[in-house]
């Protein structure tokens, strides 16, 4: 992921890098709605802790999105196609 978060649209995956100071990552989440102040996504293991991380939709503010350096991918812009088999296709 290369493009600013404030570029993302729906469908678009946001990604933050591992880093040694700061919150660990890698982390990555799939966005569901852009607001004016964030991105309300879907992801694991950021909502909960002790062992008891969920998949769950919530919304992440631009300054926690910035704080963790996230950065934006959109999976439209160079599709690649996967066949295992001509009859099976994934994009």
């Amino acid at each position: 992921a290369t493009q600013s978060t404030r570029s993302a649209q729906k469908g678009w995956v946001i990604q933050a890098p591992d880093r040694p100071t700061g919150p660990k990552g890698p982390h990555t989440a799939i966005v569901v709605y852009v607001y004016p102040g964030g991105l309300d996504v879907v992801d694991s293991n950021y909502t909960g802790g002790d062992g008891g991380y969920l998949i769950s939709r919530h919304f992440i503010d631009w300054g926690t999105l910035d704080y963790w350096k996230f950065k934006a991918y959109n999976p439209w812009e160079s599709p690649t196609l996967i066949t295992d088999t001509p009859r099976t296709r994934c994009y």
